[in-house]
Parts: C-alpha cells; structure tokens; sequence
C-alpha cells in the first residue's frame, strides 16, 4: 500500500489536478476519522471517502452541498470563526450533530474555511491533533491560491440586499453612502458557466477579480446558491462596463456575465437580478453573444419577460408547447426550421439553403408546424410572437 503523503507547510507534493479529495483522503487516514472541507460559507468544497455518512449533519451537508441555516448559525454562535486551532465542537442532538473536531484554516490571519473530523468518542489523540493541524496549514495554502478571498460578502448578506432589503454590512454601507451621494443608479451582474456548472472554484476567484476593478463603484460580491451575484454604483461618465467585465474573466474561461438593466435604489433590485439573469442565460443559450452582455444591448429578447407576464396567456402555453415539440425526436425538426426561417426574415431561399434543404420539404415543415400550433406564419403579429417564443422557449428560467 502506498503511505498517505505527507503535508508540510508548503503544501501537499504530488498531488493531480482532483489533488483536494486526494488530500483529504489522506488526513482522514492519518488521523483514523472520516474529513470534510468547507469554505466560510459552510459550503462543501470536498470530503474524505467513508462508509458512512457518519451523522445526519454530514449526510444532508454533502447532499445539499452545504450546512444548512439551523447548523450554521448554531456553529456562529460557537464562535468557531475566531479560532485559531483545533477546537473541539459539542455534539448537538437536536441537530442530530454528534461531536467533532474543527480546524479553522486560515493563511495569516485570513480565515478561508474550515476542516472538520467527526470524533464523537475523542478518540483522536494530541498528536492527531497536532497532525490535523499541520494538514490544515497546507490545505489553508491551497485554498488561499484557489479561492482567494478578495473583498467578497457573504451569501447571506446579497440574499438580503438581492430581495430589496439593506442588511447590516459594511460594504453594503458603502454602497448605499455612495449611491446616495452620487445619485447614481445600481447594477446587478450574474456570473455563472456556459456548462450550467456551480464551479464555484472558479467563481470565486473571478468574483474577487471583478470587485477589485469595480473598487470605484462600490461593488459588493458573493457566491449565491451557485451564482456568482455583484452589486455595484452605475457607471458614469466614459466608464464602458461591458468592456471593463470582458477584460476581466480570466483568458479561456467558460464563464459568462449577464448584466441586469439599472435601477434607482435597492428595493428596486430584485427587478434588476431578473434582467441580469436573463442576460446571462442568453450568453448561455447562445454563445456568439460573447462571454458578457448587457440586457439593455440583449435585442429581441427583452421582449421575453413581457410575453411571459401572464402565466395562464397563450404566450405562455405557446412557450411550453414549443418547448415540448423540440424535445420531441420527431417534431424538433420543425422547432428548428421555423426558427432559423424566423431568424432570416422568412427568406425562404436563404432558409432552404442554411438547413440544406428543398424548399418543397421546407414549405412542408412550414405547413406542418401551423397545423401543430395552430400559428399561421403568413401573418405578420404571429410570426413575431413565435420567434419571441421560440427565443424564450430555449431559456431555462422564462
């Protein structure tokens, strides 16, 4: 068998890019109970391997991929955050928690997440103490170079503030003295992946980015049930936000950003998450976009939220119908053709010879899909509303 390696200060040697569930395998072997790693958030970022779930904390945390509210704010009210090394943690039957061991991570005196070992019986000695420490350091190295910190909120305060309330942070105090003092509007950024991933490795990392080159709008940032959220003043002046975000995102990246259209003040935001939601899922949906787009530069699709107001209309069951007909084998070839008809005008032509077909089997597709929906394409209020339609069809939240 090969021996667990062993961590220094330095940092774990030899470990492959999945180098963090390696890890923790490893401490858990060293110190003979199963590991789990979060972030400040409590957020789960890997575990050790085990044949139990341990407790019924451990079990939901990893299947939600989180603690939930009830085990964090009992854990603040420990005052975990302020340790500074292994520290035993009560068990809590309640909360069906049974005892354990934390270790605050930190690099200096920045405090990155947290390593836990389930210990309900104290069976870990001094020196497993001593060891999970010294495996803390190396892992608080880690997570410093792929989480870095930054200047980003918690999850709890964008939350609030995203829901149009002004909770009790700094930052969010800043934002506000600015806003009043300037007049300016907010704006509401959504960072996610192309791919639908959390990735919140990644986010992170890009969040900080962008909140250190929106410094002079007073921009507020955290990760939000997966999503990347920031908050920040309106530009003024020559400022091109777009272009300021797009230099941003790190080279390669598969990471998008929709930015909401601006609103006057905070309870007015929740208005402002929508648009910028929606940006980022047509980034998503349709990559020639490019990486980042504003909703007040999104075109057609701010037409969208409009068609879909009325949730018993005939916009929207005309959206579920389209929807359902391209996820069918046998009808998504008509969704297609009448979209990429409605894209090129209705230039039959130009349609026939985009989809490689006769222009007899396109006029057929045609003709069938009116008999499906019902819609007729010759005229012209009807055409406009399937191509919104079919715009929206193709976005995961309209």
């Amino acid at each position: 068998m090969t021996p667990p390696r062993v961590p220094t200060a330095d940092g774990w040697h030899g470990t492959r890019p999945d180098w963090v569930h390696e890890l923790l395998d490893d401490i858990a072997a060293l110190v003979g109970a199963p590991a789990l790693v979060e972030d400040t958030e409590h957020v789960v970022v890997a575990y050790s391997r085990h044949d139990d779930p341990g407790d019924a904390v451990r079990a939901t945390t990893i299947l939600g991929r989180r603690a939930t509210d009830d085990v964090s704010a009992w854990l603040a009210g420990l005052g975990i955050a302020r340790a500074t090394g292994a520290t035993r943690v009560p068990g809590n039957p309640h909360l069906g928690m049974k005892p354990r061991v934390c270790v605050p991570l930190r690099r200096g005196a920045d405090l990155v997440g947290y390593l836990w070992f389930i210990d309900p019986d104290q069976e870990m000695s001094p020196f497993d103490l001593e060891r999970a420490e010294q495996a803390g350091a190396a892992l608080a190295e880690v997570l410093w170079h792929d989480l870095p910190p930054g200047d980003l909120g918690s999850s709890r305060t964008l939350r609030t503030l995203l829901a149009g309330d002004l909770p009790t942070d700094p930052r969010v105090e800043r934002l506000e003295e600015a806003r009043a003092r300037t007049g300016a509007g907010l704006v509401v950024l959504a960072v996610g992946t192309r791919e639908h991933d959390p990735a919140s490795l990644r986010l992170r990392p890009a969040l900080s980015a962008l909140v250190s080159r929106l410094a002079g709008q007073a921009a507020v940032a955290a990760v939000v049930d997966d999503l990347g959220t920031v908050v920040c003043l309106e530009p003024c002046g020559t400022l091109d936000l777009t272009g300021l975000v797009r230099e941003t995102l790190p080279g390669g990246s598969d990471l998008a950003v929709g930015i909401g259209d601006p609103v006057a003040d905070v309870p007015r935001l929740p208005r402002a998450l929508d648009t910028a939601l929606a940006a980022l899922a047509c980034c998503v949906e349709w990559p020639a976009r490019g990486p980042v787009l504003s909703w007040p530069e999104a075109g057609m699709h701010r037409l969208v939220p409009h068609l879909l107001d009325d949730a018993d209309g005939p916009a929207r069951a005309l959206v579920e119908q389209l929807r359902t007909m391209a996820a069918s084998p046998d009808q998504e070839h008509l969704v297609r053709t009448v979209e990429v008809y409605l894209d090129l005008a209705g230039h039959a032509q130009a349609t026939a010879a985009a989809l490689v077909l006769h222009r007899t089997t396109l006029y057929q597709r045609l003709q069938r899909f009116t008999e499906l929906t019902g819609v007729d394409l010759r005229d012209g209020e009807a055409r406009t509303l399937v191509h919104v339609a079919l715009k929206a069809a193709r976005l995961p939240h309209a």
